[in-house]
């Protein structure tokens, strides 16, 4: 049974990952293991995208649900440059990156359908603990200096919860 701070019974940590982060939880990437949160860095195939990584994870002494309802990333003008993709679209755009390495790509994707938070969001039929990324998705590069609302609906009777970051990444 998890530890769980939260008088609803369900703990939901948002927290934001630097690229060393990512390294760390999902590793390091070409030719080592296949990591779907770093961008395509390769001498052939220009970076068309850069990625915002988020990780969640959700602790609950009991059957719950928990989805991201939305995400995105503004510049200091207000202006949206980063969203957040849901899984297949994820999927899609790695895949486009690697085309034709098959059993690169078979692996990669393989570890976006483990990795990346489900399209039905997190359901728990009972008590414990679930972690998944998404990542924010953006033209190459990123302005520095981003702010970055998540609200992320939890429970039955959907709860919002408001998170705020400030990243530069």
């Amino acid at each position: 049974v998890p530890t769980v701070h939260d008088p609803s019974g369900v703990d939901v940590n948002v927290t934001y990952l630097t690229p060393r982060e990512v390294k760390i939880y999902y590793g390091l990437g070409i030719p080592f293991n296949p990591n779907p949160y770093l961008p395509a860095n390769r001498l052939l195939v220009q970076q068309k995208y850069d990625y915002i990584v988020f990780r969640v994870e959700v602790a609950s002494l009991h059957a719950t649900s928990v989805r991201v309802y939305s995400a995105s990333a503004v510049d200091a003008q207000g202006r949206v440059v980063a969203q957040m993709y849901d899984q297949k679209r994820f999927a899609g755009i790695t895949k486009s990156t690697y085309a034709s390495d098959t059993e690169y790509l078979s692996q990669l994707s393989l570890r976006v359908e483990q990795t990346y938070l489900p399209p039905s969001g997190i359901n728990m039929a009972k008590e414990g603990r679930r972690t998944y990324a998404f990542a924010l998705v953006g033209d190459h590069p990123l302005p520095k200096d981003l702010k970055v609302r998540i609200v992320a609906m939890v429970g039955s009777n959907p709860t919002p919860r408001e998170y705020d970051f400030e990243v530069n990444p």
